[in-house]
């Protein structure tokens, strides 16, 4: 055979096959949306942030499936920054979901990096230095629950946890107008849901249901509506400040709630945000 011609082979097709029957599919589904509907806690587990098309996957409820579905996880640092001359902190960790069969063998599953670091925007007004540790959870967790939505195929009925994704709602994010004779009931009764008008009842209560369910105490609240809006209380909110009170309440997690009040250093709310109305409340 001449040096320059090469020999060929049969070429090799392989394609895919279902691994399981259908109505084993469809079993694996209903169980993992029953255990989404009876089991998960909403504002503990996952968040649901009106005007986005599923809710967030915390990172409770991320360890919680891993449980239930008998899965164990690996963290892994990947890459560190330390830069305290400059105050620039930044952690990158890769989460490893593995199933362990009854022999002992070790199957991977799932991998997913994640990232923080003290630049973003949700950090800007606070001390870097002391975010160190807040930082390296939150790399962990953006890739624990990466990791968990792709071992246990949740990507269907999560999305990632909104306090990775700054961008959504964004600035593209258009609230759907509510029906005119909708709007005009809700102007009649004064609930406050225009903006710069008085939070209501209901949007009062939800700040302290919520935040008592992420282990908040009466004196956290007060110290964090002071912290977000300069105010002394949730009665003297405006309707706006309290959406976003909500809003960051149901999108973050009890430590990094008490890191904001402990760290404080002037409202962190910037940008576009989402009008949480009466309606849209649990309550």
């Amino acid at each position: 055979m001449p040096e320059n011609q090469l020999m060929e082979y049969p070429q090799q097709t392989y394609i895919s096959q279902v691994a399981v029957t259908p109505q084993q599919a469809l079993q694996a589904y209903q169980a993992l949306k029953q255990i989404t509907k009876q089991v998960l806690v909403n504002g503990t587990d996952y968040g649901v942030v009106p005007g986005t098309p599923k809710p967030s996957l915390l990172k409770p409820g991320a360890e919680n499936l891993l449980r239930f579905y008998g899965l164990g996880h690996r963290v892994q640092a990947v890459e560190q920054v330390k830069d305290w001359d400059n105050g620039f902190f930044y952690f990158n960790y890769k989460v490893t979901v593995v199933k362990t069969l009854p022999n002992g063998t070790e199957m991977v599953l799932a991998e997913c990096e994640g990232s923080a670091n003290s630049k973003e925007k949700r950090y800007r007004n606070q001390d870097p230095y002391m975010l160190v540790n807040t930082l390296q959870k939150m790399a962990i967790k953006r890739a624990l629950v990466g990791a968990t939505l792709q071992a246990t195929g949740a990507s269907g009925l999560f999305t990632q946890d909104l306090e990775d994704m700054d961008d959504i709602p964004g600035p593209e994010y258009k609230p759907q107008p509510k029906p005119s004779q909708q709007g005009s009931k809700q102007g009649q009764k004064g609930n406050g849901s225009a903006g710069n008008g008085a939070a209501s009842e209901k949007q009062q209560k939800a700040i302290f249901a919520i935040a008592k369910s992420k282990g908040l105490d009466e004196e956290n609240i007060k110290q964090l509506i002071q912290y977000l809006s300069n105010k002394q209380s949730a009665s003297e909110l405006t309707s706006k400040e309290a959406s976003d009170t909500i809003k960051l309440l149901q999108e973050t997690e009890r430590d990094e709630l008490l890191a904001m009040i402990t760290n404080s250093g002037g409202p962190v709310f910037e940008g576009e945000s989402i009008d949480i109305a009466d309606e849209d409340l649990p309550f």
